[in-house]
């Protein structure tokens, strides 16, 4: 009996040392050191593939003309005419940072370049529903990256010149922000988050 587990041993390539740990059953060390190895390198490539595809998705979503409520942002703007005064405006549409944004490219009649903040933060909002999620379980957080990346809204709101997207994925940053802040400087910078 021995005798061949040496033999199958020897066969998958395990060292003569590791055949005590074959005997006893255990799978060597050395062996699970390498499947550990792969498969986190293949958990790497399952996570940038999602990355990838989601950016992707965005991106094709965004290469079209733009919608009604981009084009009136785009007007907001343009009628504001400096950053400070896009404060001042006080309108469902005016969302901030996207506003400002559109102010500095506005001259810009390419929609992906209009786009550019949204596209940035909802392929963002993929890496940070891992994180969010993947702190319980990584398989969970594979998971959110999989139904972020992949959701029709969470796409939508990824692709176009309004201010979704990032709020979606400020939304995502906040917790971690307070989490690291209670963890690391009791509770300090929890100010950022407000």
């Amino acid at each position: 009996m021995v005798a061949i587990e040496r033999n199958a041993a020897h066969l998958h390539g395990f060292a003569e040392s590791d055949d005590r740990s074959l005997v006893a059953g255990r799978a060597p060390l050395g062996y699970l050191k390498l499947r550990a190895r792969r498969f986190r390198a293949a958990r790497r490539l399952g996570v940038g593939a999602v990355l990838i595809v989601g950016a992707l998705l965005r991106i094709a979503a965004a290469c079209g003309d733009l919608w009604l409520d981009e084009i009136w942002s785009i007007d907001i703007a343009r009628r504001a005419g400096s950053w400070a005064a896009v404060f001042a405006v006080h309108h469902d549409n005016n969302h901030l940072l996207n506003t400002i944004w559109l102010l500095f490219a506005g001259g810009s009649s390419h929609a992906l370049w209009l786009r550019l903040p949204s596209l940035i933060a909802g392929t963002a909002s993929i890496a940070l529903a891992g994180i969010f999620v993947g702190r319980r379980s990584r398989a969970g957080g594979l998971a959110a990256m999989i139904l972020t990346a992949a959701s029709y809204l969470l796409v939508l709101f990824g692709s176009e010149a309004r201010g979704y997207g990032l709020a979606v994925y400020f939304t995502l940053l906040a917790p971690a922000i307070v989490r690291a802040s209670l963890q690391r400087w009791n509770g300090a910078p929890c100010l950022l988050t407000v």
